[in-house]
């Protein structure tokens, strides 16, 4: 997927950004969740106000105002992969969610197993999705409870 390969500074980067990657966009706040902080961007007129937007939301939610820019998805859906991973290197999957039905980018149902997906894509998404976290080198740190 196209899409900034880092932080976009200024609103004059957003614009070379926005012309490498093509419309439709989203920028989006580094740091927030539930769908905060995303904000679409469908022709150039659009960009200056959204990234704007963008930005002061991520500011007021999380302290930071860091974006990225992507390429909309238009007819995607929301998969999402349950991971836990300890510090030795081990590594779980907990299935696969459908997390498409949305209401202004907030999920309103998970549906496991996904419609629609057999046996072997549902495994073969929850094996990217390990082979991800242990490139990552993610785990969850015992005592704080936070992402390492």
């Amino acid at each position: 997927m196209p899409w900034s390969k880092g932080p976009v500074k200024d609103l004059e980067e957003a614009g070379k950004v926005a012309e490498q990657i093509g419309y439709p966009l989203v920028v989006k706040a580094a740091n927030a969740g539930g769908g905060r902080g995303i904000r679409f961007v469908n022709k150039p007129e659009e960009l200056a106000l959204q990234y704007k937007f963008a930005k002061e939301e991520g500011l007021r939610v999380t302290g930071s105002d860091t974006v990225f820019i992507e390429h909309l998805v238009v007819n995607g859906r929301h998969l999402e992969v349950q991971v836990l991973a300890d510090l030795y290197g081990n590594i779980s999957t907990f299935g696969v969610r459908d997390c498409s039905v949305q209401r202004r980018n907030q999920k309103i149902i998970e549906e496991t197993p996904p419609p629609g997906l057999n046996q072997k894509i549902i495994r073969e998404i929850e094996e990217a999705a390990a082979r991800l976290i242990a490139e990552a080198e993610y785990r969850k740190c015992r005592y704080s409870g936070i992402g390492l």
